[in-house]
């Protein structure tokens, strides 16, 4: 009986994103399982259904009460799943090349070419100067900036349509970019084609600070669609819509600049080819359209079965 209860308890209480992640880390299991046989196979398998059972872990003992609601909890909850998501992307560089070990990049680059009738990475070459190139890394670094001054803030939001559906639009951005990269994973023109280009990109504090932070923790191989533009597409269409409401309408305007630099750097450093862009856009504009609608019918689902919060508070 008192598992019954618990049983039911959490199916009421279980929310979008949760299933969301459970379904992500399902997939990149069954990826691993599935694909040819790898000097590293058994062990990121390993890594990823331990990170993928603890989060799950941590979940259900949240959602099902078996935790006290309280601070712990709280906490306990938003490391798991934002610690889940976060920690998966650190292990794409071994996940990518295991699951599929084919690069695109010719097939991505052709797109360019036939799109544009020349390779538009490599017209921007004549635009490299040491001034430019700093100015596009800079604020390609800055992406990580625009995620934090979103992100952290929701955490702790006492908001929960917005919250809600900010949640839902970073994790379904994250989680489809991710699974993206499993089918066509490539370098980036940087890595592919890197002895086209005429002028090499001139050295800077912020491109090695760029460079510095792809090496160390990049995946190596994600570049479609790309998450530089998808994640703060998503970011300024959200500020967008809430313009009315504090703080995005001073926000959404400084928001619109960043973005615009962080996409076109994307391309300009050499890192993503133009049809990741294109990708990118899309994704972060459908997640913006079907985010709000899946918020609302939450919050109204949760409210019917007097559930907890959408993000469980303190």
């Amino acid at each position: 009986m008192q598992a019954d209860s618990t049983a039911r308890r959490l199916m009421r209480e279980i929310s979008v994103h949760d299933w969301l992640l459970a379904t992500y880390f399902t997939l990149l299991v069954l990826a691993l399982t599935c694909a040819a046989p790898h000097p590293k196979r058994a062990s990121t398998l390993a890594i990823v259904a331990a990170l993928g059972g603890a989060a799950g872990a941590c979940v259900v003992g949240v959602r099902a009460h078996l935790l006290r609601p309280g601070l712990v909890a709280t906490v306990l909850y938003r490391i798991a799943v934002v610690g889940s998501l976060l920690g998966s992307y650190f292990l794409l560089r071994d996940i990518l090349p295991i699951v599929n070990r084919a690069a695109y990049d010719d097939t991505l680059r052709s797109i360019d070419v036939a799109i544009f009738g020349t390779d538009p990475v490599l017209w921007l070459d004549r635009f490299v100067t040491p001034a430019t190139t700093e100015w596009f890394a800079f604020f390609y670094y800055c992406y990580f900036v625009l995620l934090a001054v979103y992100l952290l803030p929701m955490l702790a939001s006492r908001r929960p349509l917005l919250q809600n559906e900010l949640g839902l639009g970073i994790f379904g951005t994250f989680v489809v970019a991710h699974l993206t990269y499993m089918l066509v994973p490539g370098f980036g023109p940087h890595r592919a084609f890197g002895d086209l280009f005429p002028t090499a990109l001139p050295d800077g504090y912020w491109l090695r600070t760029v460079e510095h932070a792809v090496r160390s923790g990049g995946a190596l191989k994600d570049i479609f669609p790309s998450l530089h533009t998808a994640a703060p597409t998503f970011l300024l269409l959200f500020a967008f819509r809430h313009r009315r409401e504090r703080p995005f309408g001073a926000s959404w305007p400084p928001t619109a600049f960043f973005v615009f630099n962080i996409i076109a750097g994307a391309v300009f450093l050499r890192w993503h080819y133009v049809i990741d862009i294109f990708a990118g856009l899309g994704l972060g504009c459908a997640v913006a359209t079907t985010a709000p609608g899946i918020a609302r019918w939450e919050l109204d689902r949760r409210t019917r079965l007097g559930a907890d919060p959408v993000w469980p508070t303190a």
